[in-house]
């Protein structure tokens, strides 16, 4: 089956990266915070950025609004130990970072 994402129109599936401060990242809080949108990942990476001192979780979706996918990005912002979430959409990115004034 051939993801509707493949398609010269959609050129990549959207995706949501959250980012946390080295040693402070709860993966299982992210999932979390994906609900019931959890069983529409297709693929996760988790790595480190020791320079940055950054821990980073990039998950792809497959099959959900990108509605909800701003909706889980607001509210994984408001976790305290989030730096900052964002979601990538075919068109380019689309930051939804808090507020840290």
């Amino acid at each position: 089956m051939t993801s509707r994402y493949q398609h010269p129109a959609h050129p990549g599936p959207p995706r949501i990266t959250v980012r946390a401060a080295m040693g402070q990242l709860r993966v299982v809080s992210v999932w979390q915070a994906f609900g019931r949108c959890a069983a529409h990942a297709q693929r996760r990476t988790v790595h480190g950025k020791r320079k940055k001192g950054l821990e980073e979780m990039t998950v792809t979706f497959e099959s959900i609004s990108l509605a909800e996918l701003a909706k889980i990005t607001r509210g994984l912002n408001a976790l305290p130990w989030v730096s900052a979430a964002s979601m990538r959409v075919a068109t380019g990115a689309i930051f939804l970072e808090r507020d840290r004034s």
